[in-house]
């Protein structure tokens, strides 16, 4: 889910030597895997900012954790009477790198909901992190 580069500055001068073009050298170098889930990571966005990089995404979690799911109308069961305790649930995950992409703090799960979570989006300006998804939970937590 993440392929991380480096980026050079190289000077190309003209045969006149009176334009000086500076052009970004992109380096790219072997993949890693941010998520280290065994089922599907989907989605993903990159923001930075400086040295800041967050990488968002949506992601299955193991079904049954919560005491209450949602069936396809949206109503809450519980989930030892519920058909969907067996069904994946996603929740969305974030992840910082404060030195440009090489390394990445602990994954964060910002949804962690009972809920199906996804499509998350991300934006970054300064210190400031935005980040949505749409989510079907309607518990008092999320009010």
């Amino acid at each position: 889910m993440n392929a991380q580069y480096n980026q050079d500055n190289i000077n190309n001068n003209n045969n006149n030597n009176s334009i000086n073009n500076n052009y970004k050298k992109i380096n790219f170098t072997n993949a890693f895997n941010l998520t280290n889930n065994t089922k599907d990571s989907v989605y993903p966005r990159v923001s930075a900012f400086g040295n800041n990089v967050y990488v968002i995404w949506q992601e299955s979690v193991p079904p049954g954790l919560s005491s209450k799911l949602k069936d396809n109308s949206n109503n809450i069961s519980s989930s030892s009477n519920s058909s969907l305790k067996n069904e994946p649930n996603y929740d969305i995950f974030i992840r910082k790198s404060n030195d440009g992409g090489k390394t990445f703090g602990k994954e964060i799960n910002l949804s962690n909901n009972s809920g199906f979570s996804e499509h998350p989006h991300l934006a970054v300006y300064g210190n400031n992190v935005y980040a949505i998804w749409i989510d079907n939970d309607i518990s008092a937590n999320n009010n």
